[in-house]
This record gives C-alpha cells, sequence and structure tokens, in this order.
C-alpha cells in the first residue's frame, strides 16, 4: 500500500492548478524536491496541455510594470472588470523602457527590454533570467526573430535573422540566423543561403518556428516559412489560402496566431475580417476558413488597431495591442477591457502563456553559475 501510494502520489499532484504546486513546495524537502523535478514539471506541463489548456492560459500584458490576466475570466460573460496580476519579478525594469514580446513556450516567456537585452521569464513561478548581449549579430539588426522549444537536446532557444553583411556574412542576399541556446548560455550563427526578408515575431508550434512572409506586388500571395529547432533547418514554403475574388486577390494576409496545435491566419479587409485555421499537417489543402465578420462591429478608429493573439474554441478571438478586446463571432459582440487610465501608457506588447513550473534555466545550470 506504501508503494501504491508513492507511485500515485505524483500522479495526483501533477493535475493540480500551479499556484498550489508553488506552495506546496514549502511543505517538506521532499515535497520541494518532486515538485522541481525536471521528469515531474514536463509530466505536469503535457497534462494541463492536455486536459483543458485554456483554464491556465493566461495573457501577458508587456507594459511597465508586467501584467497577466486569465483567458476564462476574459470570457465570463458575468465578469464585468476581469482580475489582472501585477507581476513582481527579480530584474528591475525602468518604466520607460520600451519592451518587445519575442514569443512565448511552454509557460516560458522571452523579451527584449531596451536598454537591457532579452531576458526568459516563467511569468507563473516569478523565475527570471537576463541573457547575454550577442556579439554575433546585434538584436537592433534583426528583420524576424522567435522563441521556442527543441525537444531533442531539451533546450529552449531565441532565434533572430538579420542580413548576412551584417551578421558576419559576406553577401547581403543571404540572410544570418542567430541562435542563443537557453542550455549552452551561449549563441552562434548560422548562414541561410536565401535571402529572407519579413519583419515580424514568430510563433512557436511542434518544435518549429514559423513566421509569415507577406508577398510583393509581382508575387501578390503570402507564405508560411517553418524553422526546425533540432535540425535548425527551414522547412519547404507553405503558401497559405487566398480569395479568388478578383478585387481581393491583391490583398495580403496580415497575421499568424497559434492555439494549440493549429496555426490561423487572418487578414482584415475594407469590409470584413477573415481567419483561416491548419491543423499541423504541412499541407495547404488542410487549410478551412474559421471565421468572417463584418468591420463595423468594431469601435470607431479601434479596428486598425485589431491583431488577434489568440483564437479559443468556443468561438473567442483575443486581440491584444492598443488595449485589449474579446470578440465572439458567433453572438458578433465585443467587449473592451481597459486597465491602465493613462493614455499614454495603453499600448503594449503581448503573449498568451500556460502555467507551468518549466525554468529559464536548464537541467544543469542554475542561477549561480550564470555567466558569458
Amino acid at each position: 500500500m506504501a508503494k501504491l501510494s508513492k507511485d500515485i502520489f505524483p500522479e495526483i499532484l501533477m493535475r493540480l492548478p500551479i499556484k498550489p504546486l508553488v506552495q506546496f513546495k514549502c511543505v517538506s524537502k521532499q515535497w520541494h524536491s518532486l515538485i522541481l523535478n525536471p521528469p515531474f514539471i514536463r509530466s505536469q506541463l503535457q497534462c494541463a496541455l492536455s486536459r483543458k489548456p485554456h483554464l491556465s492560459t493566461r495573457v501577458l500584458l508587456a507594459n511597465c510594470p508586467l501584467k497577466s490576466i486569465s483567458i476564462e475570466s476574459l470570457s465570463d460573460p458575468n465578469v464585468e472588470a476581469p482580475p489582472t496580476t501585477v507581476l513582481k519579478l527579480p530584474v528591475k525594469i525602468p518604466r520607460e523602457c520600451v519592451i518587445d514580446v519575442v514569443g512565448s513556450c511552454n509557460g516560458l516567456v522571452c523579451l527584449h527590454v531596451s536598454g537591457k537585452g532579452l531576458i526568459v521569464l516563467n511569468p507563473t513561478t516569478g523565475d527570471c533570467r537576463e541573457l547575454p548581449n550577442s556579439k554575433v549579430a546585434p538584436w537592433n539588426n534583426k528583420l524576424f526573430y522567435g522563441f521556442g522549444y527543441d525537444t531533442h537536446t531539451d533546450d529552449y532557444k531565441v532565434v533572430w535573422g538579420c542580413p548576412a553583411d551584417l551578421g558576419g556574412g559576406a553577401n547581403s542576399n543571404q540572410t544570418s540566423i542567430v541562435i542563443f541556446s537557453l542550455r549552452t548560455n551561449s549563441c552562434r550563427c548560422l548562414l541561410e543561403g536565401t535571402e529572407l526578408r519579413n519583419y515580424n515575431r514568430g510563433v512557436y508550434a511542434s518544435g518549429c518556428l514559423h513566421w509569415l512572409m507577406s508577398g510583393s506586388a509581382s508575387e501578390p500571395v503570402s507564405r508560411i516559412i517553418s524553422f526546425d529547432l533540432s535540425a535548425e533547418k527551414f522547412h519547404e514554403i507553405v503558401t497559405v489560402p487566398m480569395t479568388a475574388t478578383d478585387d481581393l486577390e491583391s490583398v495580403l494576409l496580415e497575421g499568424l496566431v497559434v492555439t494549440g496545435e493549429c496555426l490561423f491566419v487572418y487578414r482584415r479587409l475594407t469590409t470584413h475580417f477573415e481567419a483561416w485555421v491548419m491543423k499541423l499537417e504541412g499541407k495547404e489543402t488542410s487549410w478551412t476558413k474559421w471565421c468572417s465578420f463584418p468591420m463595423d462591429v468594431m469601435p470607431v478608429n479601434r479596428y486598425c488597431w485589431f491583431h488577434p493573439i489568440a483564437f479559443t474554441q468556443d468561438g473567442n478571438i483575443i486581440s491584444a495591442e492598443l488595449v485589449l478586446y474579446l470578440y465572439n463571432f458567433k453572438e458578433n459582440a465585443i467587449r473592451r477591457f481597459d486597465f491602465d487610465e493613462d493614455e499614454e501608457e495603453s499600448y503594449f506588447g503581448s503573449a498568451t502563456y500556460i502555467e507551468s513550473l518549466v525554468s529559464p534555466y536548464s537541467d544543469t545550470q542554475s542561477v549561480e553559475d550564470e555567466e558569458v
């Protein structure tokens, strides 16, 4: 019976919400060791992702101070003002700093803070790690960037691309791919043989970072490229869906979002908003239209700020940039959430993340041995 209890105990704990798990670390040395054990952390994460991920998914508002809010509370029609949590970090971020979201993966969020550089934090546990500045290629010269997880080496990586002539290469028609490994605490550069031009954040899913590459006047077709974080190679380019209507053919897609194991692409037209979804099968034929709704539901002068960061199974679209919106296209209803009275502080970057125990420090590296 004692052995049975010992086997079942971790199974019970990994099904609990993260907040009590963090508190339970103080119960005893045995509980502390179990809850911080890497296999337990991975099992708890998979349990949260497979059961009801929306219950443990939050939105990070990357202004100063950093704030987070539960997606479940946003979706609750009975909650007029969902509660926000102000994050307290060991790294001091001055209010005048500009904070850019680099990416989110498995409960970790990577940010770039002006005047400080890259940091990786777990908003749930408060663990935060400052990354050393790259000597390979300056972050300010980035063309595209992202943050994700290498499943083969159990490593988290920050990736950004810059023109090869600025990143140590000799040909401006090539692209330097800079990869920072959290496990080795080091940065290296790869040379991509083709010129990649983009200026947006990649999204992570299924071991890859994905970017939406906009077309041009001569080739008005958007494309998605994927970077395999284990092989450190780009996948073949996938063409995204386009409406074959005469005057709409030249309208390019504007955004790419990951929810679960699905890719969403969207565009805003003069009269309406459209979004498509594709399960990650790598086939263009798997795209299906997810929604289309008229733009007149949007508040006046706010439609241009409607940039989705999440699509939910119950028909909600969450947008967060200048303000936070939740739109339910099935009911054709929109809600706006304001968290700052000062208009000068209302602009923020944002990301969704799942609550987890994942640490920004690798299994083999602790805070004490953090060195460049």
